[in-house]
């Protein structure tokens, strides 16, 4: 009898153990169902495909203005905009599943700029391959490669420009209207006292 209840006793704690470690995981970590797995899937590659596939298709149907004009330029810069993006939205993914959290705007923009320069020399070595294995052209110069690497990297840090801007104006505005709220609570409120002074006052 003694030993029943001792498995009793152990099963019963295996299963509370359990249950609290369940708990704490699953309020750590955000499950993701199929439809918003596929959603964010798409979200996250839709961008640099659809700059991957008009440049091709520029380059394909229209190459001597494609070269004329140099249009390859700013398909790198829109392609650094891309990555950019696409950078930033899995970070906010991982931030809403718990995995990480980055509270610093700058510390944000360091990362999103590095992952761009990042691809920027990945792609610049895919064509580096692919010019040594069909013998293409798409590195004439040296000076080509530099240009193409910095303006990928242009667009990174556009969109980062543009990010910390967007969340700057936010918070300025949830900041005003956090002092509209106390200002029309209290009308002798004023921003500009600190919170000792104010009750001095009343």
């Amino acid at each position: 009898m003694a030993e029943l209840v001792d498995a009793h006793d152990s099963k019963s704690c295996g299963e509370i153990h359990e249950s609290s470690i369940l708990s704490r995981g699953t309020s750590k970590i955000h499950k993701m169902s199929s439809s918003e797995a596929y959603k964010n899937f798409f979200k996250l590659a839709t961008l640099p495909f659809l700059v991957y596939f008009t440049n091709d298709l520029v380059c394909r149907f229209f190459f001597p203005t494609y070269v004329k004009y140099g249009i390859d330029t700013y398909f790198h810069f829109a392609g650094g905009l891309s990555i950019a993006y696409t950078t930033n939205y899995f970070f906010i993914l991982l931030e809403k599943a718990k995995f990480i959290e980055i509270k610093r705007k700058l510390a944000r923009a360091f990362l999103i700029i590095s992952t761009v320069a990042f691809v920027a020399v990945l792609w610049e070595v895919y064509e580096f391959v692919w010019d040594l294995s069909f013998g293409t052209h798409f590195q004439p110069s040296n000076f080509d490669t530099m240009k193409d690497l910095i303006m990928g990297t242009l667009g990174g840090i556009s969109f980062c420009l543009i990010f910390l801007r967007t969340k700057a104006t936010d918070g300025a505005r949830e900041r005003n209207a956090l002092t509209d709220m106390l200002s029309t609570s209290n009308p002798a409120y004023n921003p500009l006292e600190s919170d000792s002074e104010t009750r001095m006052r009343d």
